[in-house]
């Protein structure tokens, strides 16, 4: 304040300087009122400076006309979007931004990282907070980036307390048993935060999976707090304002500002004025500059007009207000502690997002970031720099074949330099180098160089970075996640459980697993599990579940709505359905004469009786008017022949001539009519050839049928409380081979299945047994959480997309191939289906009992006609082969006397 008096006097030429009144509230509220009334009413100040809250200048303007007209700056970190204006304008004046937009930056980082959860942390001091909480707008931000508040911790000023120390540690303690370790300190006091880092530090907090996040009001101080502070902090990522520091007024401001503050605090080893500095300079200035321009004026109207009217470029940024406020928007650096300071790893601002400078250009990443316990992160798609020399002394430690751009990032060019290398490094160009570097040449020495080393206490060195993801309590080494999966699943392809006597090991296999595996891979950050089997009901796993024993269950686990009420549920890996499945019953009389039922009976009957009617007229109409080709001698050849007209007629091979048009009108309507009968005839019979398995009829409502289902499963009180199935109607089955037993005993007459189960079933035993009846959507077998899991929505996205590149689809079909042991099943997924002469059996019967009857008819019609010739012939054979077998055994009967010493054989004394 002295300075911005004195520069400005200087500037302005002018003998009659402001006088500076100051006041110290040590950070009370009734201190800070009762001061402000005294330099208002004693010191009839024009203006006044300060850390003043808002609600401290309404209670002031709410005291007498005086304190009205007294404007107020208010120099806290940040404005409060939620003050009644009304009750402090024109007088309330903020030199910060909108506490929103700090909100928002914090908020911007918990997204970068897709934490789905935090904890805020923040002192409950008047100063610091007024109208709506920071939680709040803290809520609000990190809704926008999908994530919220598990629990938050808030704490009073220390000087209210009698023992801080203590109550800090306890809620600390508290804090660590939670599940998620991102913690957000939104405001404190220099000094609670000091208290709450060393206490942090000592219970562990500050080490590997923990993540902090500072806000500006703590991250603008850090360059004047002690070493022993930044020690405490290290890994800690902030949120700092940004200003210029490379314009010549603020070196000039810098050099008069380290001059003074060393002259009046000699043993102060920071030196370097804080944004907080700035603010309160600038704002010094505006009220100088504000008090020259109206003077000479009585009305302190002028004089506030004069401050809200203030545009000019100060040590802090542009200066301009609208409704007491900043119009600027920030920038924010995203800083890292690490050593004895801290260094840059981005910047974000409102408009521009992350951006590798202040301006909003580069890339929209974060820099490497150092966590607490020395655990390097990088950001997502940032590749670590390492320089390394393109022109080595000795080539076997580093050598560049052809034009290289490393894994790592790019090379530099130092020829074996390393002072080029350092430089280099301290400028931030590189995240680490490597090589044969020598620790001294002529430009730097040992001890230099030992120095710029300690400011990497975490030096990256050895082979490639593993790239994890911090803030995570399951990525502790010491916790791996509990995951309980079914020991006595009812289907084991999903999940199974067995167990090595010789190794004296468990292992769990099946679908199930291999999909968790999966998923995991899917994952932005490495997941330690560890499978517990667990012997009971599905309902009982989740139960489990939800009672925290278990960190999550999978394996083949209906989403249902009961089990919803007590734990959550990830996206379904696997669409399910109700489907009922039944022996093939095959109808021997039905697939022969399977075209009969593409129509109805209805409308076999209405074919017939319109064939018969369009005939009848169309032979009537032509007999009348004199047509001799449908003349008749008898009743019976009338009959026939107008039969075979009615065929005749629909390929137009009839022989009759049909002379009248009214005839003809009938025939052509009667052939259209025909044509479009045969072609749905046709379509029809199509698709029921393509399933010419008739499907058995099945009643549900019966009061005797009988179905069988899993008895660990939800499906038994599907049946009963949506299906209304009667509970002594369901059979309970044990396992997967009493189905079959089951069946062919007649104890059930069929089986509901999901259908992933059914689809197991049916490839086990692929042939007597299909899925019959109408299905009935369910939810899907998805992995169990407890309520409220950070789990649930990275898993759930991982699951997306695993089930996108048709992974789980591969997995299931090596599942069911790997049972299926049918070789008609693999017969038709290998080719098109072929006919067989079942489909018509019907049709080749009739044709051959028309056939046979015809050619029998003839027959008998020809052994009538020809009955005496055939009679006489059959007559003269008999007599004729009789007379020659008496010759033949005379013959024989000779020879044998006549020669005695012949013997016969078998066959000649048979015959």
């Amino acid at each position: 304040m002295e300075m911005a008096i004195r520069d400005f006097c200087r500037m302005a030429s002018t003998c009659s300087c402001p006088t500076l009144h100051l006041k110290d509230s040590q950070g009370n509220s009734t201190r800070s009122v009762y001061e402000v009334i005294d330099l208002m009413k004693n010191k009839q100040v024009q203006a006044v400076i300060g850390t003043i809250s808002p609600h401290v200048a309404i209670l002031l303007s709410e005291f007498n006309q005086v304190t009205k007209k007294v404007p107020i700056i208010s120099l806290t970190p940040t404005a409060t979007s939620s003050v009644p204006r009304s009750a402090t304008e024109p007088s309330f004046f903020e030199m910060s931004h909108d506490v929103t937009t700090h909100m928002q930056c914090i908020a911007a980082i918990v997204g970068h990282f897709s934490w789905r959860k935090v904890t805020p942390i923040y002192e409950n001091h008047s100063t610091f907070s007024f109208g709506t909480s920071p939680l709040i707008h803290l809520l609000d931000a990190l809704h926008l980036v999908d994530s919220s508040i598990e629990r938050h911790l808030i704490f009073p000023p220390l000087h209210t307390l009698s023992n801080a120390s203590r109550f800090i540690e306890h809620e600390l303690k508290k804090l660590k048993m939670q599940e998620s370790r991102i913690f957000v300190i939104l405001q404190s006091s220099i000094r609670s935060c000091i208290l709450l880092f060393d206490i942090a530090k000592k219970l562990g907090m500050m080490e590997k999976g923990y993540v902090w996040i500072i806000s500006d009001d703590i991250a603008s101080v850090l360059d004047s707090v002690d070493q022993s502070v930044i020690s405490s902090m290290q890994g800690v990522v902030g949120i700092k304002t940004n200003f210029a520091v490379t314009s010549n007024t603020f070196r000039e401001f810098k050099l008069h500002f380290r001059r003074e503050f060393r002259s009046k605090y000699p043993e102060e080893e920071y030196l370097n004025p804080s944004i907080y500095a700035l603010r309160t300079y600038d704002a010094t200035w505006a009220v100088v500059k504000a008090i020259q321009a109206s003077k000479g004026s009585s009305s302190s109207v002028n004089f506030f007009e004069s401050i809200s009217h203030s545009e000019f470029d100060g040590l802090s940024g542009e200066i301009s207000y609208k409704t007491g406020k900043m119009v600027q928007l920030p920038t924010f650096q995203i800083i890292n502690v690490i050593g004895k300071s801290y260094r840059k790893i981005g910047f974000w601002s409102q408009a521009s997002g992350f951006s590798s400078d202040n301006h909003g250009n580069g890339k929209a990443n974060l820099g490497l970031i150092y966590w607490p316990g020395g655990k390097v992160l990088e950001s997502k798609h940032i590749p670590l720099k390492v320089g390394l020399s393109l022109e080595a002394n000795f080539n076997q430690f580093v050598e560049v074949s052809a034009p290289y751009r490393g894994t790592y990032g790019p090379l530099i060019s130092s020829q074996g330099i390393s002072v080029n290398f350092m430089s280099e490094l301290r400028n931030k160009n590189y995240d680490m180098v490597t090589g044969d570097i020598e620790i001294a040449d002529r430009d730097i020495d040992g001890r230099k160089f030992v120095a710029l080393m300690k400011q990497f206490p975490y030096w990256p060195v050895g082979g490639p970075l593993r790239i994890l993801q911090s803030g995570k309590a399951l990525e502790s080494k010491h916790k791996p996640l509990k995951v309980g999966v079914p020991a006595e699943a009812f289907f084991n392809q999903f999940v199974k459980v067995s167990y090595d006597q010789d190794k004296n090991k468990t292992y769990v296999t099946g679908m199930s697993i291999d999909v968790l595996e999966a998923v995991v891979k899917e994952l932005p950050y490495p997941l330690s599990y560890v499978m517990v089997p667990y012997k009971g009901t599905y309902d009982n796993l989740v139960a489990e579940v939800h009672n925290k024993n278990f960190n999550i269950a999978i394996g083949d686990i209906e989403i249902t709505a009961d089990r919803y009420k007590h734990s959550q549920f990830s996206q379904p890996y696997m669409d399910t359905e109700l489907v009922m499945v039944a022996p093939v019953k095959r109808d021997s009389l039905k697939e022969g004469y399977i075209f009969i039922y593409a129509f109805t009976t209805k409308m076999w009957l209405i074919l017939l009786a319109m064939t018969v009617g369009t005939v009848s007229v169309v032979w009537f109409n032509e007999h009348i008017h004199g047509n001799g080709d449908f003349d008749a001698s008898s009743t019976l050849e009338y009959i026939t022949r107008m039969l075979w007209f009615a065929i005749a007629v629909l390929s137009l091979s009839h022989r009759e001539l049909i002379k009248n048009n009214l005839s003809r009108l009938v025939l052509a309507t009667w052939f259209c009519v025909n044509m479009i009968v045969a072609v749905c005839f046709t379509a029809t019979l199509s698709s029921i050839i393509t399933d010419s398995r008739f499907r058995p009829s099945l009643d549900f409502h019966r009061n005797n049928f009988v179905v069988g289902c899993n008895e660990n499963s939800f499906v038994f009180r599907y049946l009963v409380n949506v299906l209304h199935f009667s509970p002594k109607n369901i059979r309970h089955i044990q396992s997967i081979e009493e189905y079959p037993i089951a069946f062919n005993e007649g104890e059930i007459e069929a089986a509901f299945f999901v259908s992933p189960h059914a689809n197991v079933f049916l490839a086990k035993y692929c042939q007597g047994y299909e899925k019959i009846g109408p299905t009935i959507k369910l939810s899907g077998f998805g992995f169990v959480f407890p309520k409220g899991s950070t789990l649930v929505r990275d898993i759930s996205e991982a699951i997306l997309k695993v089930t996108q590149t048709g992974e789980i689809d591969m997995l299931e079909k090596n599942m069911l191939r790997s049972l299926s042991t049918c070789s008609q099943l693999a017969h038709e997924s290998n080719g098109p289906r072929r006919l067989d002469s079942r489909a018509f059996t019907g049709l080749f019967i009739m044709s051959g009992c028309i056939s046979a009857f015809v050619f029998f008819t003839t027959l008998i019609h020809l052994i009538a006609k020809r009955q005496d010739s055939i009679w006489s012939s059959t007559q003269s054979n008999l007599i004729k082969r009789r007379v020659g077998r008496w010759l033949i055994l005379l013959l024989r009967t000779r020879v044998v006397h006549d020669n005695p010493g012949v013997e016969l054989t078998p066959t000649q004394a048979a015959a």
